[in-house]
């Protein structure tokens, strides 16, 4: 999250740009071990923090079925879609996805599929495709993209307070 806070007594807007790199992803079961054991290099470490996943899995499932209570991850996607989010957020706010097709952890087409959704809801989406760069490596993949896309956002958010520039803070 990009965010310039006005100072005390300035009739300057908030600006705000939310950022979604390489994420968010689906709620399933492989994509959470994918996600959650890929740092750990023991395999024994592996497989315990694998088990601990799984069960915790299955306990949202138990509980869902039970309780209709929906598991963490697909609130967090739905929560992503609602414009007030945050309390300076709204529909016009800004919100960049940046995505790999080269991306094992997180399917490109999950990200995709959000924005998509995100736009078709009114939200003001921009996205940004990468080809080759691996979960969340894109600004050292391809730097220049990857801060253009960044900067061209914020500029964006900047133009939408038309009382005030921050394009160069």
């Amino acid at each position: 999250m990009l965010s310039r806070r006005p100072t005390p007594g300035s009739t300057s807007p908030e600006t705000s740009v939310i950022i979604l790199d390489s994420c968010p992803g689906g709620a399933g079961l492989t994509l959470a071990l994918r996600a959650f054991t890929a740092s750990f290099r023991n395999p024994l470490v592996r497989v315990a923090a694998a088990i601990f996943i799984s069960m915790m899995y299955a306990y949202g499932l138990v509980v869902y079925a039970l309780l209709r209570k929906k598991l963490w991850l697909a609130v967090l996607r739905e929560t992503l879609h609602n414009p007030r989010m945050l309390p300076w957020t709204d529909m016009s706010t800004p919100r960049l996805y940046l995505f790999s097709k080269s991306d094992e952890l997180v399917p490109w087409q999950q990200v995709n599929s959000h924005a998509e959704k995100s736009k078709a809801l009114g939200l003001n989406v921009r996205m940004e495709e990468f080809e080759a760069s691996p979960h969340v490596a894109h600004a050292r993949t391809d730097p220049s993209k990857y801060w253009g896309a960044v900067s061209e956002t914020w500029a964006a958010a900047c133009q939408l307070d038309d009382d005030f520039n921050c394009a160069n803070e």
